[in-house]
């Protein structure tokens, strides 16, 4: 007769490396539709450092001001173990440099782990809008040459929620 032999294991996550594939020291505008690619390589670090298949879980992040994450933006890996995010900076985000990551998180398959936490920070920078305004004089006000000319003017920034910006250095040429 055959002998049946029983036997145990157990099945685990695989590790994961994680390495930038574009985004890094981009530099964004935040006035209208302006897009940045960020994007991530996820690689199967049990298996040689070969491309995860598509489906693999990941997530994003950018700082809101320099510091703390915003909420993240849920994603997955493509065919070739890319994660890809097309960042569109909002008034959420502060003008200046920001530091984004990107994970590998909660998936069935592969372990957690985050780019900042292996490869340090990546950064890229949000550049605003100044508007400005001339309140004084009125437009098209004459004036004679002796006369003193109260001038007025109010800059802004791009988002209503920064309001005025103070304490800024202008300068005003008048032409005849």
């Amino acid at each position: 007769t055959a002998a049946t032999v029983n036997t145990s294991f157990n099945v685990t996550k695989d590790a994961i490396s994680l390495d930038v594939a574009n985004g890094s020291g981009a530099v964004i505008y935040r006035e209208g539709v302006n897009y940045t690619q960020l994007k991530g390589k996820v690689l199967d670090a049990d298996r040689n450092n070969l491309a995860v298949s598509s489906g693999v879980n990941s997530s994003f992040w950018v700082t809101v001001n320099g510091t703390y994450f915003g909420s993240p933006v849920y994603n997955s890996t493509d065919s070739a173990g890319n994660t890809t995010y097309y960042f569109d900076p909002s008034c959420s985000n502060s003008v200046g440099q920001q530091r984004w990551r990107f994970a590998v998180y909660n998936d069935s398959c592969y372990y957690d782990a985050y780019s900042d936490v292996q490869n340090g920070n990546y950064s890229l920078n949000v550049t605003g809008q100044l508007k400005s305004s001339i309140l004084l004089p009125p437009f098209g006000q004459n004036s004679s040459v002796s006369t003193s000319i109260l001038m007025s003017v109010n800059i802004t920034s791009d988002c209503s929620v920064e309001q005025s910006i103070v304490n800024a250095t202008t300068t005003i040429e008048l032409m005849s």
